[in-house]
């Protein structure tokens, strides 16, 4: 059939079968003969790798009473350094002017404090440039790179992060960042480790970077703070997440903390992260959550969030962006079924399921974002 390898023969090599089916880069074979779970399972993994080398995917999945391997070529990807290079220097530079930025604001505001009779002193435009870009980008990169690590280490070929700059438009300075994968990973809990290893290290680190700013960030005493927000010198953080009310809510009584740029950013990128664990599609929560039930759960799950979030947005207005952010997730990837690992027959063990569980509730605990009113 072309393309260099010779389908057939090598699927014998892991499995008795019987050809089906085959078009023009595509075979379908059915599984011959009873095979334990566990062989089932390595003897897939040793096809999956063998395959994926030579640009085939390959699926293996039930019809009716019959275990079936489907094998189609999609081509090897092509290497994408170069590009990932050039939009993170774009990125940086982008996120860098956005905190530059930001920062002149801030110490418009703190001057305009000091005679109010505030005592605070401003920041220096350039470090504190700095440290929006280390609390912008350093957990964003380390999200995307934790899902390389984990689908390059699993056997899946994945690019290097590409962060995307948006200079004005976003307040960060970025719209995020993205990896890509054409193939799945071979079993559910590489599906789920896939999921959750982003969001580990990416809220790991905003929240550590979120208590650094935020315990170098000024404070005010109340009634200054109500003053210079009536006159519209100061506005009021009307969503945060649930780490940061903590957090903030710990700090004196009769005190306003005002939040240097950095110290909001990491703010920002933590909500962020609660967009990205909701179970919609193939978000990072839509996988770890696909792997910790079924399609169709998985698909009721995903419309009742997007529903949920719809009516959050309508009923506080602060998180219209996470109704909008539902609205995209749900139009590019929600509608369609997630069908899990390229082995749809494996399975999350009892511990695998309690480990995953409890990371993916703690997760969105912590980032889930508070509406704050009044």
């Amino acid at each position: 059939m072309g393309y260099g390898v010779d389908v057939e023969s090598v699927v014998r090599e892991y499995f008795n079968v019987g050809k089906v089916s085959s078009a023009e880069g595509f075979y379908e074979f059915v599984v011959i003969g009873d095979i334990s779970e566990d062989d089932l399972n390595e003897r897939f993994d040793a096809l999956y790798d063998e395959l994926i080398s030579a640009g085939y995917a390959v699926l293996l999945a039930s019809a009716g009473s019959n275990v079936v391997l489907r094998v189609f070529y999609i081509g090897t990807p092509k290497k994408g350094a170069l590009l990932s290079i050039v939009m993170t220097v774009a990125t940086a530079v982008s996120v860098f002017l956005t905190g530059y930025l930001q920062t002149l604001s801030f110490n418009d505001a703190v001057s305009r404090l000091q005679k109010l009779g505030a005592d605070l002193g401003g920041m220096d435009p350039f470090i504190s440039a700095f440290l929006f870009l280390l609390a912008v980008l350093v957990p964003l990169m380390l999200h995307e790179l934790g899902h390389t690590f984990v689908a390059r280490s699993t056997g899946v070929p994945a690019d290097l992060p590409t962060p995307i700059p948006a200079p004005v438009i976003s307040p960060l300075g970025t719209f995020g960042a993205i990896i890509r994968m054409r193939y799945l990973p071979k079993r559910l809990k590489y599906l789920a480790e896939l999921g959750i290893s982003g969001p580990v290290i990416g809220v790991t680190a905003s929240a550590l970077l979120f208590v650094l700013f935020l315990m170098t960030s000024p404070t005010l005493p109340y009634n200054i703070a109500e003053k210079a927000a009536s006159s519209g010198l100061l506005g009021y953080v009307t969503v945060t997440p649930m780490l940061a009310y903590a957090l903030i809510g710990t700090l004196g009584e009769g005190s306003v903390v005002i939040l240097t740029p950095p110290a909001l950013a990491s703010m920002l990128i933590l909500m962020l992260h609660f967009a990205n664990l909701v179970p919609i599609g193939q978000l990072d929560g839509g996988h770890v959550f696909r792997a910790l039930t079924s399609t169709g759960v998985h698909r009721a799950a995903g419309i009742a969030s997007f529903a949920v979030l719809i009516i959050l947005g309508v009923l506080f207005p602060q998180m219209l962006w996470l109704s909008i952010f539902a609205i995209l997730a749900m139009f590019l990837t929600g509608s369609r079924p997630h069908i899990g690992a390229a082995n749809t027959l494996s399975r999350l063990d009892e511990k695998d399921k309690l480990i995953f569980g409890i990371l993916y509730a703690v997760l969105l605990l912590l980032t889930f974002p508070v509406p704050l009113i009044g």
